[in-house]
Parts: C-alpha cells; sequence; structure tokens
C-alpha cells in the first residue's frame, strides 16, 4: 500500500474497500462527513429564528471578559480600535443600553467573538455558538441594501472585525478573499488610499484612525490571498497612505494638534507591531505575486533575495522585542502571544517563497538551502513557545491551554493550515532522509525522532481541534497514517496492516469525538434530526456519499489549500511509500 498524489487516490480507495477492515474505515469515514454536516448546519438554524441582536449582548461581566481577551491578542496586530475612544463608548452603552447607536452594538458583538476564542471558562462551547450569532447579525447589516451613509469609519472598522472574526470561527473562513476585496474597494472609495494630509482638513486622530484602518486592511488582503493562494489585485503604485505614527492611543485624541509628534522607532508603542508589519508590506506582497504567477516561476536568485529580506526582517523583530522587554517592568513586556502572532504573520510568507524550490531540493543539492529553510520554518511555526495563561491561576488546572495553545485550537484563518503547510514540508523531509539513509542505524533513527515528534504533535492538534470546532477529520485521519507508514519502514516490516489498525483508530476517535460534540450541542439547542442514531441512517436524505480522495483532507471541505501543496510538489513523488 502507498500514499500518493492524485494519481493513486483511487488506488488507494480500492485498497481500502478489498478489505473488511477497510470498509469499516469508509462507513465510519462517511458517519464523520454527516455528523460534521449536521454540526454546521445547527447554529446556522438557531440564528434565523431569533436576528435582534440588541438582545444578544450578555452580561457585563461576560462581555468585559470577552473585550480584554480582545485586547489581549486581535488589536495588538490589526488596529482598528482607538482604545480610549471605545472604552468611552462602552461605559455609555452600560449606562443607557436602549439609546446606543446599532453600529456600536454590531461592533461590540464582533470584538466579543474574536474575543472568545481566547475565553476557557465552563460555558466557552456555548458563548462561541452565541459569536456565530453575532457574526451573522453584523453580516445582515452589512448585506441589506447599500446606502452612501454607510460610508464612513464605524462601518469600514465593522467590516474589519467581521472578516477578522469570520475567520477565527471558520464562517465561510475559505471565501475571506472575497469579502476582504469588497472591503479594499470601498476603503479606495472612500479615499483611504490617499494620505489624509492630501485630504480636505480632518483631526489628527481621524488622520491617524484612517491610516492604521487602511494598513490593516493592507494586511488583511494579504493574509487572505495567502490562505486562498489568489492575487492581491493591488500594487504599491495604488496608494501613497503613510504608515500609522508610532504614538500609544492615549497620546492622541480629538484635540490633538496636527500633525501628530511620532516616538523614535526604538520606542514600543501600541502601534509599533503594526508598523513593523507595514514595513515588510512591499517584500511579502513580492512573495504572493510570485507564488500567484501564471507565466513562470521566479529565477532562483529572486527567492533567495526575497528570502533573505523576510529573514532580515524576523530577525531585526526578534531583537527589537528582546531590547523592549529587557528596559521594560513585567506588566507592559510584549507578551509572548503578541510575538507568535507577530513573527507567524511575517514567517509564514518565508515557507511560502521557498517551497517551490524545497521540493526540487529533494533531490537536487543546488536547491538544498530552501529546503533547509521550508524545514527549520515549518517547525518554528509548530514549536513556538507557550504563551501566558488566561490567569495566573488556571495555569494549574488541567485541562486549560496557554494562549496561542487556544487559538491553535479554536481559530480558524491561517492558524486553521499550519497543520497543512508543516506536516507537509515535515513529512517531505523525514521520507527523504529515509532514502538518503544507507546505514539503517540506530543513530539515524534517533535523528529522525524529532520531527516524527511534530507530526505526532500535529495529530494530536488535529484531534483537539475536532472535539472543540473542526468537523473534518481527514487530516488527521492521513497524518496518523502516513507516521504508522514511515514508522513500519523503519522497522522493515511491511506497512498494510499496521496502517489499517491506525486508520481504524484513527476514524474511530474521530467519530467517538464529534457524536461527543453533537451531543453536547443537541443538549441545549434543536437540532435538524432528532437521535445521533436517526441522524446517521444512511439511504435518506442525509446521505451524502463517500469521498475518500483526501482532496479536501486540509480541514476544510471547500479549502483551496490542496492547490498550495500541490503547487511545490507537482508530481507527488515525494509522499509515496
Amino acid at each position: 500500500m502507498r500514499v500518493e498524489g492524485d494519481s493513486g487516490n483511487h488506488a488507494f480507495k480500492h485498497d481500502l474497500e478489498a478489505s473488511a477492515i477497510g470498509r469499516h474505515i469508509i462507513q465510519l469515514t462517511e458517519k464523520c462527513k454527516v455528523l460534521a454536516r449536521t454540526i454546521k448546519a445547527i447554529p446556522y438554524s438557531q440564528w434565523l429564528a431569533n436576528p435582534n441582536f440588541r438582545e444578544a449582548v450578555p452580561s457585563r461581566e461576560m462581555a468585559d471578559q470577552f473585550v480584554i481577551l480582545y485586547f489581549k491578542g486581535s488589536e495588538s496586530i490589526y488596529r482598528i480600535l482607538h482604545i480610549p475612544s471605545f472604552w468611552q463608548e462602552y461605559e455609555q452603552y452600560w449606562q443607557q443600553p436602549n439609546a446606543t447607536n446599532p453600529i456600536f452594538i454590531l461592533k461590540l458583538l464582533l470584538i466579543m467573538s474574536i474575543g472568545s476564542v481566547l475565553y476557557q471558562g465552563p460555558d466557552a462551547p456555548l458563548y462561541r455558538r452565541e459569536a456565530t450569532k453575532w457574526i451573522f447579525a453584523a453580516q445582515a447589516w452589512l448585506s441589506s441594501p447599500f446606502e452612501k451613509g454607510r460610508l464612513h469609519t464605524s462601518a469600514i472598522q465593522l467590516q474589519c472585525l467581521l472578516l477578522l472574526t469570520r475567520q477565527d470561527h471558520s464562517i465561510s473562513g475559505d471565501l475571506i478573499w472575497i469579502s476582504a476585496g469588497s472591503l479594499l474597494r470601498t476603503a479606495v472609495q472612500m479615499g483611504y488610499h490617499r494620505d489624509p494630509k492630501l485630504l480636505p482638513k480632518i483631526s489628527a486622530l481621524q488622520a491617524e484612525t484612517r491610516r492604521r484602518l487602511w494598513a490593516t486592511i493592507l494586511e488583511i488582503n494579504l493574509q487572505s490571498a495567502v490562505d486562498s493562494r489568489m492575487p492581491l489585485l493591488l500594487s504599491l503604485e495604488d496608494f501613497d497612505t503613510e504608515p500609522p505614527a508610532n504614538v500609544d492611543d492615549a497620546d492622541i485624541g480629538d484635540m490633538t494638534p496636527d500633525p501628530v509628534a511620532s516616538k523614535p522607532s526604538i520606542t514600543f508603542t501600541q502601534t509599533s507591531i503594526q508598523i513593523a508589519l507595514v514595513k515588510s508590506f512591499a517584500i511579502r506582497l513580492q512573495v504572493v505575486k510570485f507564488a500567484n504567477n501564471i507565466r513562470g516561476e521566479p529565477s532562483y536568485d529572486d527567492v533567495l533575495r526575497v528570502g533573505s529580506a523576510l529573514s532580515k526582517e524576523l530577525k531585526e523583530n526578534t531583537m527589537f522585542i528582546s531590547r523592549v522587554n529587557q528596559t521594560r517592568e513585567p506588566a507592559k513586556k510584549i507578551s509572548q502571544l503578541q510575538q507568535n502572532l507577530f513573527d507567524l504573520a511575517i514567517r509564514r510568507f518565508l515557507l511560502l517563497v521557498h517551497r517551490p524550490f524545497a521540493a526540487k531540493g529533494l533531490t537536487d543539492p543546488h536547491y538544498y538551502f530552501s529546503r533547509k529553510v521550508c524545514l527549520d520554518t515549518a517547525v518554528t511555526m509548530l514549536r513556538y513557545p507557550c504563551t501566558e495563561y488566561p490567569t495566573p491561576e488556571t495555569a494549574i488546572i488541567d485541562g486549560t491551554r496557554d494562549d496561542y495553545t487556544q487559538m491553535k485550537t479554536i481559530c480558524g484563518g491561517f492558524f486553521k493550515s499550519i497543520m497543512v503547510h508543516v506536516s507537509m514540508v515535515i513529512f517531505a523531509e523525514l521520507l527523504t532522509q529515509m532514502d538518503e539513509d544507507t546505514t539503517a542505524s540506530e543513530h539515524c533513527k534517533a535523528a529522525r525522532e524529532p520531527l516524527k515528534q511534530c507530526l505526532r504533535d500535529i495529530i494530536t492538534l488535529s484531534a483537539n481541534r475536532i472535539a472543540e470546532v473542526e468537523n473534518n477529520i481527514k487530516g488527521n485521519l492521513f497524518m496518523s497514517l502516513v507516521l504508522t507508514q514511515l514508522e513500519a519502514l523503519e522497522e522493515g516490516v511491511d506497512p498494510v496492516q499496521r496502517v489499517l489498525d491506525a486508520a481504524t483508530k484513527s476514524a474511530d476517535k474521530c467519530y467517538e469525538l464529534l457524536s461527543t460534540r453533537f451531543l453536547a450541542m443537541n443538549a441545549q439547542v434543536q437540532a435538524p434530526e432528532s437521535g445521533l442514531n436517526n441522524l446517521l441512517g444512511f439511504g435518506g436524505a442525509q446521505d451524502f456519499g463517500m469521498d475518500f480522495t483526501m482532496q479536501d483532507w486540509t480541514l476544510d471541505q471547500d479549502s483551496n489549500q490542496d492547490a498550495w501543496f500541490k503547487s511545490g510538489f507537482e508530481d507527488g513523488a515525494w509522499w509515496h511509500l
């Protein structure tokens, strides 16, 4: 038996169908698919029955927690709000909730939905389902007949928040590129692509808000272009908006004189991370253009040049953060969560630019450098340091995750694709190392153990995602299968029976995790079908058919991530077993 690209999928499925164990695996996989689709339908059907978003705001105690968690993570990377102004509006809302402007309530709901991914209370699953309702409310408001009256800053902020939370909660996350393009064109229509100093006189706060929002819009579009493997459809010549000023939010207000006095670049402020992302935008834009060039691949010299520039940016950012944290008191240091998110936003482009040549480097030593860079980058992305726990007390509570691990487990977007990108690179490297190993010694086997542990960590992460939010089991199934084959090859034994056993174990585990999640959801809301057994009766309307080609193993059946993988490893030969 072997696992390979498109050419081998039908043969692989035939091998499974030829044995009783294989047929059992296929049946379990089909049950998981039916169950997953029902789980996805539950929140949609519930929200359509109650669209009054004013009544959806939870108690202040819960709202405070979600908002604080939002500022702890997302706002440090994607600057959308002027923090003092938001807190002022927030207090006014709780004093007179019925008199508050609807758009602020929608922004609050989206802010809480983003913050909810870091929340780990016992009622976290309930609030993540509530967050889906909040997302639908904002989407419905924005999708209503368009009026010029909505061409204002608050509406732009709302659209930015909506796209970020759709990614986090995997609400049509694979279509973010389309919506991000609409947001970009709306911003251009409103003149955000021109620097405020060229526009009619506006306040310093308004000018800085526009610069920050434009930088955020660029970042959302750039990241979504990578996620969907689509072009950005924007060049550096299309805008002249300057980067935001290096100031803290408390330094600017309605009465601040224009221009704003920016602090030295070596001084860390609430805008420093966004400024650094803007600084690297041009070089990352080149990577996206390389990846989407339909007329041919770039020269290797260009890849090395761009890769070197990205590596330099990463090194400078790390040194800057280190200097800042050495001089700051603990409460004001750049958090490890911020460091991880910041690094990931740039490092993934390093993997993308070297990937096609890393595939060649598996057989051609001329490209060994790209092979090494991709492996180092993949391992780094998987092994970011643990971050802060929700509170110091929860660090000792069994089952509580640190903030970054929580995001990897719950969030969609590029967190969802980490497993795909990382596992493919590590898997390819392991196979190549085994082919290059002519001694089959215990020393070489031990040297490969850290990479195999990476695959085990990915399998564990995949299972945790299925238990919490993920509906597609094929990533877990596939990685369990290939790791078993790798270990069988190392031991020199026939992998067929071991692979079937591993696939059965994975399918059983995933079905158990999905069933438990479905029953928990069904206990709180009325599911489309009453009872798990009725739901999984085959041959009826719920029978969606079997798809075991692994083409959607990327954990999102509508995702285009398999194209990311195939473009770098065109013939699939590197993963034949």
